[in-house]
C-alpha cells in the first residue's frame, strides 16, 4: 500500500474499509480494508512518512490493540497481521520538526532494516541491471545484452535517483535501442556526458603520455588550416583585380567575415601593396 499515492479522504477507508451507507457512494455491502485482507499474513505500507498526523494516530491504535473498526462500523474486528513500514524520509527529523508521531515511531521502529542508497553498493549494479534487462526482454519476448562500455559508466555514475534512476535508464536505452545490445549511444544524454567525464585511473594514466603528441597533431592541423584560408583570400583577391567585394563573393563569405579574417592575418599592408 503506497501511503502517498491516495488522497489522504480516502486512505483510511481503503486500510481499514467501510460498511455500507457510510458515506456517498459507499459500496452496497461495504468493502474490506487492506488490513482485513492481510489478516494472518504481512501488509506493507509503503512511504508511511507521507502520512498525516491524523491518519498516523489510528494507525497506531490498530498496531496497538491489534483490531480495528471499518469507517462508519461499530463492530472491532480482531487482527494477526505483520506490518512492513519503508520510507525514503528521516522520520528522526521529522519527528523533531512535529510532524510524524514519536510513538508510532517506536512502535514501528522494532527491526529496522536500513538500505544504503546504490552509490553506496555498486557491486549490486550488475545483479540489478540483469534483473531489469530480463523484465524487459521477457515482455518484449527477446534477449538483450549491456556492453562492458555502458557497464564502466553504470559503475562510476553516482545515481542520485537510486534504483529508481537505474530502472528508468535501463528502459530508456531498451526502448531507443536498435539491436540486441544496448550501448552507449542508447543512453540518456547526461549519462553519456558522464561516460567522457568519469575516467577510471587507470584509463587517465594511461592517456596521459599521449596528450603532448596529440595536442602536436591538433595545433599542426590548425595552423595548416590557418595557412590555406590565407593562401586562399589572398588568391581570391589578386584574381579579383583587388576588388574585395568581388572576392568576398568568390570565397563565399559573409562581408564581415572577411575583413576579420583580413585583420587576423594581417593582410592589410599587402593589400596597399596591390593597390600601387
Amino acid at each position: 500500500m503506497n501511503c502517498a499515492a491516495i488522497p489522504e479522504t480516502l486512505l483510511e477507508s481503503e486500510l481499514f474499509g467501510y460498511e455500507e451507507g457510510a458515506f456517498s457512494g459507499a459500496r452496497k455491502g461495504g468493502k474490506m480494508g487492506k488490513f482485513e485482507l492481510a489478516h494472518e499474513g504481512s501488509i506493507f505500507l509503503d512511504e508511511i512518512g507521507d502520512m498525516s498526523i491524523a491518519m498516523q494516530a489510528k494507525l497506531l491504535r490498530v498496531l496497538q490493540e491489534k483490531d480495528l473498526e471499518r469507517v462508519g462500523g461499530n463492530k472491532t474486528i480482531k487482527l494477526d497481521i505483520r506490518v512492513i513500514a519503508a520510507t525514503h524520509r528521516d522520520l528522526e527529523k521529522m519527528m523533531e520538526a512535529g510532524t510524524f508521531r514519536s510513538d508510532l515511531y517506536y512502535r514501528l521502529n522494532i527491526v529496522p532494516l536500513f538500505i544504503p542508497p546504490l552509490n553506496e553498493r555498486k557491486d549490486d549494479i550488475p545483479e540489478l541491471v540483469q534483473k531489469f534487462v530480463s523484465h524487459f526482454s521477457e515482455d518484449m519476448g527477446d534477449n538483450v545484452t549491456i556492453s562492458p562500455e555502458v557497464m564502466r559508466i553504470f559503475h562510476h555514475y553516482e545515481w542520485p535517483g537510486n534504483i529508481r534512476e537505474l530502472q528508468n535508464v535501463i528502459e530508456h536505452a531498451y526502448i531507443v535501442r536498435d539491436g540486441l545490445q544496448i550501448e552507449v549511444r542508447h543512453l540518456p544524454a547526461y549519462l553519456q556526458l558522464s561516460g567522457t567525464k568519469k575516467n577510471s585511473p587507470e584509463d587517465v594514466r594511461a592517456k596521459k603520455p599521449e596528450i603532448p603528441e596529440e595536442q602536436s597533431d591538433l595545433n599542426g592541423f590548425k595552423d595548416t588550416v590557418s595557412k590555406l584560408e590565407r593562401d586562399l583570400i589572398k588568391t581570391a583577391i589578386i584574381n579579383c583585380n583587388n576588388n574585395r567585394s568581388a572576392a568576398i563573393k568568390e570565397l563565399g563569405i559573409s562581408r564581415k567575415s572577411f575583413y576579420e579574417k583580413i585583420h587576423k592575418y594581417k593582410l592589410d599592408d599587402e593589400f596597399k601593396i596591390l593597390k600601387r
